[in-house]
C-alpha cells in the first residue's frame, strides 16, 4: 500500500514540471498576443500618421525660402527660414555605436550657448572651429541648418521627427509584432499547447522567429537608408527574397525529422501483482479517461483508476503486439512525464499506446510476452 501510494506521488511529482510549463506557456501566450497587437498598431500608426507628417515637415522646410529683411515674426516663424548670426564655441566628435558630430554655438547678443547635432561632418562641421562666425537657420522656431563660408549643412532631427528613423522603427517592429501574435495563437491551439509544454522550441515557432528577426533587421536598415517609405518597403521585400529558400529548407528538414527515438528495454515478468502509475490510450474498451494506473501480474494486465488495483479494472488483452518502445513525442497525445517510456502496440488493426516509467514498462512487456526491438534512431528534432 505504501509503495503504491508512493508511485502515485511520484507520477504527480514528475507531471508537475510539465503542468507548470503549460501554465507558463498559456500566460506567455496572453502577453504575446497583447504585445503583438500593440506592436502592429504602433507600426501602422507610425507608417500611416507619423511618417507622412514628418515627410511633409521636411518637404516644407526644403521648399521654404529665406526670410526677407524685416519679415514679421509670425511670417518668419511659419513660412521662411530666418538666419541669425552666432559664434562657434566648440566642435566635438563623439565615437560610440555611431559617430556623432556636435557643434556648440552662441547666438549674437550673448545669448545662451546651445549644442547642435550635425548631419554628418561636411561641409560646415569640419570647416569651422572655436571663434568662427556662423549663421543659424531657424524654421518654425527650430534650428534646422548652420551656414558658414558660403556652405550650408542641416542639423540632425530628433529621432521622433526623423522620417527615416520612424520608417525604420515601423518596419523593424512589424515583423516582431506579427511573430508575437503568431506565437500566441499557435501556443493556444491544441497542438501548440502540447508542444509548448516541452522544453525545446518547435519548428512552428523557430522558423517564424528566424524569419521575423531577419525581416526586422532588414526593415530597420532599409528605413534608415531609403529616403521614402516606398523605397524602404522595396528594399525590405528584396531582402526577404534570400529568406524563402532558407525557410523552405528548414521546414523540409523539420517534416523529415525522425518522429521518435526507439529505446531498448528488456522485458521482465513481475514476481507478484504490481500496481503503478501508467495509462493506456487507443480506440479500445480498456482505454478510459481517469484510468491512470496499471496492474501487472503474471498472466494479467489491466488499467484502473484505483491506486490499490482493487476495483474498476479493465483487462488489457495479452495478445497485444508490441511494435516498439520509444521516448515520448514532443507533441505526444498521451500527456506523460518526459522520463516515461511509451510502448506502441496493436490490438488487431487498432493502434494502442501504453505509457509508464521504464522499470514498470518492463513488467508490461514481460506480461505481454514480447520485447521492443532496439534501434538507434535519432530523437525528435527541430533543426535550428
Amino acid at each position: 500500500m505504501s509503495e503504491q501510494g508512493t508511485s502515485g506521488r511520484d507520477v504527480a511529482d514528475r507531471a508537475r514540471p510539465v503542468a507548470g510549463r503549460r501554465r507558463m506557456a498559456g500566460a506567455g501566450a496572453v502577453v504575446g498576443a497583447v504585445c503583438g497587437v500593440l506592436a502592429l498598431l504602433g507600426s501602422a500608426l507610425l507608417l500611416g500618421v507619423a511618417v507622412p507628417r514628418a515627410l511633409a515637415d521636411g518637404d516644407g522646410y526644403r521648399a521654404a525660402p529665406s526670410c526677407p529683411a524685416g519679415a514679421a515674426g509670425a511670417v518668419a516663424a511659419r513660412d521662411c527660414v530666418r538666419w541669425t548670426p552666432a559664434t562657434v564655441e566648440d566642435a566635438a566628435t563623439f565615437h560610440g555605436r555611431s559617430t556623432s558630430y556636435r557643434l556648440t554655438v552662441r547666438s549674437a547678443g550673448d545669448g545662451p550657448a546651445r549644442t547642435l547635432r550635425m548631419d554628418g561632418d561636411r561641409p560646415v562641421f569640419d570647416a569651422v572651429g572655436p571663434g568662427d562666425p556662423v549663421r543659424l537657420g531657424r524654421w518654425r522656431g527650430e534650428v534646422r541648418a548652420v551656414a558658414a563660408a558660403g556652405h550650408r549643412q542641416d542639423t540632425r532631427l530628433r529621432a521622433l521627427r526623423d522620417p527615416k528613423m520612424l520608417t525604420g522603427i515601423a518596419l523593424g517592429v512589424a515583423p516582431l509584432g506579427a511573430l508575437a501574435l503568431w506565437g500566441a495563437c499557435w501556443t493556444r491551439s491544441p497542438a501548440g499547447s502540447r508542444r509548448a509544454a516541452r522544453a525545446r522550441t518547435p519548428p512552428q515557432l523557430a522558423v517564424p522567429a528566424t524569419a521575423a528577426i531577419w525581416l526586422a533587421a532588414v526593415g530597420l536598415g532599409a528605413g534608415l537608408i531609403a529616403d521614402r517609405p516606398s523605397g524602404a518597403l522595396a528594399l525590405t521585400a528584396a531582402g526577404a527574397v534570400p529568406l524563402v529558400p532558407v525557410v523552405a529548407l528548414r521546414l523540409r528538414r523539420a517534416r523529415r525529422a525522425p518522429t521518435g527515438r526507439t529505446v531498448s528495454l528488456c522485458p521482465r515478468l513481475p514476481a507478484r501483482e504490481e500496481v503503478f502509475a501508467g495509462v493506456v490510450r487507443g480506440d479500445v474498451p480498456y482505454s478510459a479517461h481517469g484510468y491512470d494506473h496499471l496492474l501487472a501480474a503474471p498472466g494479467r494486465l489491466a488499467a484502473t483508476p484505483d491506486p490499490t488495483g482493487v476495483f474498476a479494472c479493465r483487462e488489457v488483452p495479452l495478445h497485444l503486439v508490441v511494435e516498439r518502445v520509444r521516448v515520448p513525442y514532443r507533441d505526444e497525445t498521451v500527456r506523460v512525464p518526459d522520463d516515461w517510456r511509451v510502448a506502441e502496440c496493436r490490438d488487431g488493426d487498432t493502434p494502442v499506446l501504453i505509457a509508464c516509467a521504464a522499470p514498470h514498462l518492463a513488467w508490461v512487456l514481460g506480461v505481454l510476452g514480447r520485447g521492443a526491438a532496439a534501434s538507434t534512431r535519432e530523437a525528435p528534432g527541430h533543426p535550428l
